[in-house]
C-alpha cells in the first residue's frame, strides 16, 4: 500500500478538523417557574396606564397619528388630470386646485388669443381634461409690402 508521506505522518497540534463535532443539546424549555405567595398577600399588577407607561406610550401615538393624517392628506389632495396641449396630451399628478394653477405649474404660457378649456378659474377634480389650443396667427407680411419682383434690365 502506497502512503502519501514517507515516514510517519506529523504531529501537530489539534485543530478545528481534528476535534469532533459534539451535538449541541436538545433544546428544551425550561419548566416554567412556580412561584408561591405567602399566605394573605395580594399580587400588585402593574397597568399600562401608569405615568411611564404613558410617557412611552403618547410619544409614539402622535407619531402614528401625524403619519396616519399626512399620508391620508396626500392621497385625497392627488389629483390625476388628462391635459392637452396644441394635440399634445400626458396625463399628470398634481395638487392644483385650479386649471390656472396647474397650467402656471406646468409652465404653460396662456395667450390672450388661446383657448382654454375649462376656464382657468375652474377648479380641478381627479380624472378631469384640460385642453390647450393655441392662437394660429398667419404670418406677417414683409416690411414694404411683401417680397419685391426682380428688377428687368
Amino acid at each position: 500500500m502506497a502512503t502519501l508521506w514517507a515516514g510517519p505522518l506529523p504531529v501537530h497540534d489539534p485543530t478545528v478538523l481534528d476535534t469532533p463535532l459534539v451535538p449541541p443539546p436538545p433544546l428544551v424549555p425550561p419548566p416554567p417557574a412556580v412561584r408561591t405567595r405567602p399566605a394573605g398577600h395580594r399580587a400588585v399588577r402593574r397597568h399600562r396606564s401608569t405615568p411611564e407607561g404613558l410617557r412611552r406610550l403618547v410619544p409614539r401615538a402622535l407619531v402614528l397619528a401625524v403619519l396616519a393624517g399626512g399620508t391620508a392628506a396626500f392621497l385625497t389632495q392627488d389629483k390625476a388630470v388628462h391635459v392637452s396641449v396644441d394635440g399634445t396630451s400626458r396625463t399628470l399628478h398634481t395638487f392644483a386646485d385650479d386649471v390656472g394653477e396647474l397650467l402656471d405649474a406646468e409652465g404653460v404660457t396662456v395667450g390672450a388669443g388661446d383657448t382654454v378649456a375649462p376656464a382657468p378659474a375652474t377648479g380641478l377634480a381627479d380624472g378631469d381634461e384640460v385642453t390647450v389650443r393655441r392662437e394660429t396667427r398667419a404670418p406677417a407680411p414683409a416690411p414694404g409690402g411683401g417680397p419685391r419682383a426682380p428688377r428687368r434690365p
